[in-house]
Formats: C-alpha cells, structure tokens, sequence
C-alpha cells in the first residue's frame, strides 16, 4: 500500500539508511570546505548515483539541481566527480535540459565544454529539441566574461546546435537570427558563430543591415577591411538611422584623408570606432628651444604671427576612438531592473543629504522625510546587495534599532515644541562610521551606505549588462602608427536615456581621455589601464599600474553641495620596498601640493584631497580633477624616477620643486626630453664633439636646469594678445611675470587659446585659409550687457520681471562668483561673472542697486 493521502511519501534510503537529500548535504558541505577531501566527495558521488532512482525522481532532481548549482562557484580537481555523477545521471532524465542548462553555467571550463558536447549529442539525437530559450542560454554564456565557450571549437559545436533551430522556408537560423532578432545578444551570438567561415560580410546582408545611404558610403572601408559580421553588428543601429560611426569618419576623412583613415580603421577596428572617431590634426611648435607647445595649425600660424622664433617641430594626427555597441539596449528601459534602482537609490542619497545639510531649524515634518527617505534607502541597498555584502543581513536590525530610537523621540514631542536635542544628534549629527557596528546617527548610516554602494555598484554592471565602452588613442606620424588601448567606462546614468544608446562620452570620461591624450602626445609610452564608472555626478576613477591600484574619486557637485577629488594609493608596491629608491615619496607629494592638494603620508600610503576648504566653486574643482588626472599616468615611477638619478638630495629636492612648478604650468613631464638617455641624470645639453654628439648632464650645483622656463621672445605676449583683439576675443590682463616668463601648455590655452576656441564655436571667428578672420557685423553681434539693461528697463515692468527672477538665483550663488565691473545703468554697478557647469559655462550679467544688492540678471551660453 501506498503512503495514505496528505503523507508525505518515504525518502530513498542507502544501504546505511541515509536518504539522499542527507548525501547531497554532506557533499554540499564538503564541497564548501576548502580542505575538502577529494576522496570522500567521490565516496559520496558514488553512493549518491548508487541510490537514485532510474529516471531520477522530482525528489532526486531537486537534489542534483542543487549540486549542479554548486558548479557555477566551484573548480578544480573537487568538482569532477561532481560533474561525472551528472553526466550519467543526465542522460537517463526524461527532459535532459533543465539539469544540462546548469551545468553548462558551470565556473569550470572543462567541466561546461564537456557539458557542451553533451548538450551537442542530445540536441542531434532529438533527446533535447532546439528552441529559442536554449539559444538564448548560449548566447549569455558566450557573452559572460571569461567564458569557457570562447574557442573555436566550442562555437564551432553552438554553431552547430542553433543550425538545429526550426526556421522558415529552410532559410539559415543563424543568418535569420542575425537579420530579424530584437534580441540584441542572440545577434551577437549569431554575428560571431557567422564568422567562423573567416570571410567577410557579404555586401547584400551589410546594405540590409546598415541601410543603403550607410553602405555607399561605408563600402570602400569595409571592402578594405574586410569586415565581418561582429563589425557589422557593433556599427550598426536597430532602425537603421544615422549611424554615428558614418557622421564620425566623414568628419575625420576630411582631416586626414580616406588613404590614412583606412589604415586608422584596420588597425583598431570597426568595434573600438562604433561610436565614434575624432581626428585632431596636431602642430607642435616651440618658442626659441621651448619644450614644445601642442596646438591647432591654425593656432600654430597665429602664434608664428606673433614672432620668427616660433618653429614647427612636429606634424601630427591624434585619433580618439570611441567603442562599445551602436545598438546597445540601455537599461533605462527597465525601471524595476537594478542599475535603474541603483540610479534611483543615489539621487534619493543627494535629496538626503541636502536635507541633512540644511541650515534652518529641524522640524518634525523634516526629520520624518528623512526617516521615510532612509527606510527606501535601507530597502535598496539590501535588494541590490544582498548577494554582495554580507551585511545586509544585518542592516535592517541596525537601522531598525535607531530608527525607534528617532520615532520614540519624537513620539514625545508635542504641539509647537522644539526638537529634542537626541533627535537632532541621532538625525543630522556628523560621523564617518568604517563599519555597521559603529553607525551611531541618521547621518552617519546614510554616509556608509552611500559610500558602501557606490563601491558594490560597479559589480551591478555584470547583473544588467551595462555598457562597457572603451577610448583609444592612435598617433600618426609619417607612415608610424602608435595605439593606446587603456580606458574603459560604464555610465551608469546612461540607462536612463532610453532604448538608444548613446554615443556621447560624458564629461567625467572626457576629463581622463584630455589627461592621457596630452601626455601620449608629450611623449609618454607607459600608462596605466583606467576604468570609470559614472553614477551621476559621482565618478570613480580606477588606476592600475600593472597589478598595483590607485583610487580616485570625484564628486562633481558645487564643493559647497559636497564636490571633491579624492586620491588614495600605496606609492610603492609591497614587492618594490627594498629596492625603491625614494621611500619618502617626496617627488609625488610636492606634486600633488604645488596642484592645491592637501596631502598626507601614513608610511608609503598616499593621501590626497581637495573639497570645499580649498575651493570654492565647480570650476575650481574641474580645474584640480583635470591637473590630477594629468599626474596620473606618473604616480607609480615619479619618486622612483627623480629618486635614480645621480644627484644629492638637496638637489633632487630642489629639482622635484621646479619640475612641479613647471607641470602645473605645462600639464605635462616630457622626461624623454628632460632626461639623459641613461636616465640617470638631467640634460642641459648636448655637445657636438670629435666622437660624436655627447650628453651633458646637470651636476647638482646652481639652478635647477628646466627647459620649461626658457623666456619670450621680448613683447610676444603683447603682440598674441594685440591680435585676439583685433579678433574681438577678450583675454587676461597681462600681469610681469606672465610677459616676462614663457607660458606653459596650460596658462596659454587658460589666457589665449581657450578664449579663442570659443569665439570660433559660437562663430564670433572663423576659420579660413590664410587663418582666423572676424566675422563680419552682420553676421555675429555681440550685445554689451549695458546696453541690454538699459533697453530692457526701458521697455516696462512686464520685461523685468523674468530678470528680478534671475537676479534672485544668482544673488543666492554670490558667495562664489566673481564679479567684474563693466558699466553702469543709471549710476548702478552693471557687472559681468561665469559659472561654471560641468564641462561649461554661462556668462551672466547683473545690475545692483543702490545698496549694492543684485537686482536684475540676465545670462547666456556660447
């Protein structure tokens, strides 16, 4: 008789009377203990398969799924028993698939390509019939990063079972998939299984898929580089609408040509340009022997105009390629997906600490918007990483705890009563908690989490596929080539924008790309790897010099809303300590001070900092964010370099000052060129003798010998500046030491060139043959602020209205703006100040009354 009903039926016993479910226990825990004894899991394996029944009962494949789930965590020698047992057990299952799928995720690569082959035998055999949902499977795992499926002969057998995929009127599943799937991963997989024949794309499927406007103009560079299918889907958008790899070559084939921009494509690729290809033609000039300047060949004339000791020394083309996927599904479309919550989950961080910080009185109705605020905080976090951290098991019983300690609180507060003090400390009291355990406030627990989750967030990527772009750099010189692959980033902000991806690269990413692309140009060979990731205004920069990391974080938020650059990095490598020549790391610390850092040493661990005690407004910390990523690349071997040369150490010290003087004024270390061949000592110059050219190096005595400090041809400044004006572009003032010392890189382009190059975005100049000309009146006029006042005032109160607005804003923003006078309005100040924006900036205009208080503003960009 059977178990009577509502009994539930008897497990499987061994011979040792111990159920199945016991075993599979035992074999879980021993495959847990990194001191696991291969010996008894094979016991164990052995006895397992010994009392299954044959097929395998539901009861006995819930178990198995249980060990099968075991191998997507777990390798080596202890796991082959393991997957021995399931592939005997697999092939007496009645539906073979659901415990196949498993183990085809497993961690292992021989033990997933032996569950490939299986899955091969089965899907010809019949046993598995081929349907969408196991392409599916394929096509995830042959994405996921480190796939054990990446093989010729691994896609070769995927190729093989998706041929197996039932398609209409006999046509090629794989090509089917490729030309009319939605599914932008199953594409993928169909593009690369397409591509093990090792021919090109055929040219009917590239004009179908990139649409015919697209493919006239793509053909002669694909039929050049043959490209496949792979290039074709990186290229290539949903809809068939303006590619923005075609509007990026076209731009770029008028700088250099179609000869040229071939080359630039083979040898980067059609994946690492799908969104886009920038093409800067680069004049290198110097100034009477100057280290030399990196301009425009327009801004190389202008600055030949200026005097006959300005020479080229270098003609060159600087390529910035942007890659990713031109047809990537952003995550913005899935609202409830993790990287929209974890968006969501920062900006509610933001509101929070805005809350927090402001100065008015607590109420109670405040303190119950943070309390409700951190009850969705707490809720997101332990959602989104809960598999991450294991603390998120213990966070509800933390915030729990002081959450009614808060409400108690306030439960006693009554009518118009004032806040208690405790609800004021257990509320918007300050702390910097390392842990759970020492969180002590509201304000405390919301900064760790924050913190806590901006360090998970980059492992939310792999969960959604987040986009992973990359940034190359290729200079041409002559017939010479030389790439820089080393940056890549994911906008996490990005997956808001909707299905399309955008090809854009955020001015985070824009920051790093301008800091690396100065000193590829400056001669610098050696950089490390970057990765970005962007959450809104926060940005985490990660540096790798080989397997050594350095940290930075930049918050671009106004310094007074919270903005800061942070950088944290051990400045000698643990296996480099009894060979480092400068364990003091001077060099690197007067760098990042003579930059306007606050910097601290604990041993060889290097701290550095800039927020609102050093400066005040967006501007100013772009500015530090720039100068620190363009240090970046020299972290690692600026002591040990300074600290290997053949000097004494007052003068290494003095050395170490002017040079970092000299890269905050230039943005750049050509040690190539400051530097003997031996690098061991500093070049003054080089002697033309009876052997040969000879070195002579700086023996340590006297002043410092800098080539960044060579003086102006006399009145060159003077006369750059004179010809701006005629230009109708404002510069600087001309302080002494600006005319009677050479400008570097960057105070020219601060005072000159940047000046310049936005009078020609906005057409106030144009560019022509001979060089820049003033647009004509005509065509650009520019209104002075004093004018507009004065017209606007006189127009009635209905048009000062909107202005009393603006003023009202930007009166509330005073404290960090500048102001110049340029006029006056009826004996009323008419004044001029920029704000910064990230990457921009607006002019704005103010008139002040009597009591100097700002009335009116009006303001305007580009």
């Amino acid at each position: 008789m059977g178990p009577e009903e509502g009994e539930p039926p008897p497990q499987r016993q061994t011979s040792g009377d111990v159920s199945v479910a016991t075993l599979v226990q035992s074999l879980s825990s021993q495959l847990e203990l990194l001191t696991g004894s291969v010996d008894r899991i094979c016991s164990l394996c052995a006895e397992i398969g010994e009392n299954l029944d044959r097929p395998p009962s539901e009861d006995d494949l819930d178990q198995l799924h249980t060990l099968a789930h075991a191998l997507r965590t777990k390798t080596g020698a202890r796991i082959t028993p393991v997957a021995d047992l399931l592939e005997t057990v697999v092939a007496t299952c009645p539906v073979p698939w659901t415990l196949l799928a498993e183990m085809l995720l497993a961690q292992d690569g021989k033990v997933a390509r032996r569950a490939l082959e299986q899955a091969s035998a089965f899907t010809a055999s019949g046993a598995i019939p081929v349907e969408l949902p196991v392409v599916e499977l394929f096509a995830e795992r042959v994405e996921a990063e480190n796939s054990p499926f990446s093989d010729r002969h691994s896609l070769e057998t995927i190729a093989a079972i998706v041929r197996r995929l039932p398609a209409p009127q006999d046509a090629d599943p794989i090509t089917a998939i490729f030309l009319d799937s939605s599914n932008q991963r199953l594409r993928r997989l169909a593009a690369r299984l397409l591509d093990l024949n090792d021919e090109p794309a055929p040219e009917d499927m590239a004009r179908q898929i990139l649409g015919a406007e697209a493919f006239e103009y793509l053909a002669p560079y694909l039929a050049f580089t043959r490209a496949a299918h792979d290039d074709l889907f990186h290229i290539a958008t949903p809809d068939r609408s303006t590619l923005p790899v075609v509007s990026a070559l076209r731009q770029a084939e008028e700088i250099c040509g179609e000869e040229l921009l071939r080359r630039i494509i083979a040898e980067l690729g059609w994946p690492r340009i799908a969104l886009g290809l920038e093409a800067r033609h680069i004049a290198c000039v110097s100034i009477d022997g100057s280290i030399p300047y990196a301009v425009s060949p327009w801004e190389a004339g202008l600055l030949k105009s200026c005097s006959d000791q300005v020479h080229s020394v270098g003609d060159w083309t600087l390529f910035i390629a942007h890659g990713g996927l031109a047809n990537e599904e952003q995550g913005g479309a899935d609202l409830s997906g993790p990287i929209a919550r974890f968006r969501s989950l920062n900006i509610l961080h933001s509101e929070l600490l805005e809350a927090i910080l402001d100065v008015a009185p607590l109420t109670i109705n405040r303190v119950q918007r943070l309390v409700t605020g951190m009850d969705q905080v707490v809720e997101d976090f332990t959602v989104l990483f809960a598999t991450h951290s294991d603390e998120c098991a213990l966070l509800p019983d933390v915030y729990g705890s002081l959450r009614q300690k808060i409400m108690d609180a306030l439960d006693a507060t009554t009518g118009n009563t004032s806040i208690p003090a405790e609800v004021t400390r257990l509320t918007t009291s300050f702390e910097e908690p390392t842990n759970l355990a020492e969180v002590r406030t509201l304000h405390g627990l919301k900064r760790y989490l924050h913190q806590k989750g901006l360090g998970l967030g980059s492992r939310l990527a792999g969960v959604q596929g987040g986009p992973q772009r990359t940034i190359d750099f290729l200079l041409a010189r002559s017939n010479d080539l030389e790439v820089l692959r080393r940056i890549r980033y994911t906008n996490f902000e990005s997956h808001s924008a909707g299905p399309r991806s955008d090809p854009s690269v955020p001015y985070p990413v824009k920051v790093a790309v301008e800091a690396f692309a100065r000193q590829f140009l400056a001669g610098r060979r050696h950089f490390p790897d970057l990765e970005v990731f962007c959450y809104g205004n926060e940005v985490h920069y990660y540096l790798a010099f080989r397997n050594h990391p350095a940290f930075i974080r930049i918050d671009f938020s106004p310094p007074l809303r919270g903005g800061m650059v942070d950088l944290e990095f051990f400045g000698v490598s643990a296996y480099e300590l009894n060979q480092h020549p400068a364990l003091n790391l001077e060099a690197i610390s007067v760098f990042l001070r003579e930059l306007d850092f606050e910097v601290t040493l604990d041993d060889t661990h290097v701290h550095a900092r800039c927020d609102k005690d050093s400066v005040l407004d967006l501007g100013g910390l772009s500015e530090r964010a720039d100068a620190l990523l363009r240090l970046a690349p020299y972290l690692m071997d600026l002591d040990w370099t300074i600290g290997s040369l053949d000097l004494n150490e007052a003068a290494r010290s003095r050395l170490i000052h002017s040079w970092a003087a000299s890269f905050k004024r230039w943005g750049k270390l050509p040690l190539d060129q400051l530097l003997t061949c031996d690098r061991k000592g500093v070049l003054i110059d080089i002697e033309n003798g009876p052997a040969g050219d000879q070195e002579v190096a700086w023996s340590g005595e006297g002043t410092c010998p800098n080539r960044f400090s060579t003086p102006p041809p006399p009145g060159f400044f003077e006369r750059l500046q004179a010809a701006l004006r005629d230009l109708g572009v404002e510069t600087p003032h001309l302080l002494g030491e600006d005319s009677d010392r050479l400008m570097g890189q960057i105070q020219l382009e601060t005072s000159f060139l940047g000046p310049l190059r936005a009078a020609v975005a906005r057409s106030q100049v144009l560019i022509s043959s001979p060089g820049y000309r003033r647009c004509t009146p005509d065509l650009f006029k520019v209104d002075h602020e004093v004018e507009l006042f004065a017209e606007i005032l006189s127009t009635g109160e209905q048009a000062v209205t909107s202005l009393v607005a603006v003023g009202r804003v930007v009166a509330s923003l005073e404290r960090v703006l500048y102001f110049r006078t340029t006029g006056h309005v009826a004996g009323r100040k008419v004044q001029r100040t920029q704000l910064a924006l990230l990457g921009d900036e607006i002019e704005i205009s103010v008139l002040r009354d009597d009591q100097d208080i700002i009335r009116l503003a009006l303001y305007s960009h580009g």
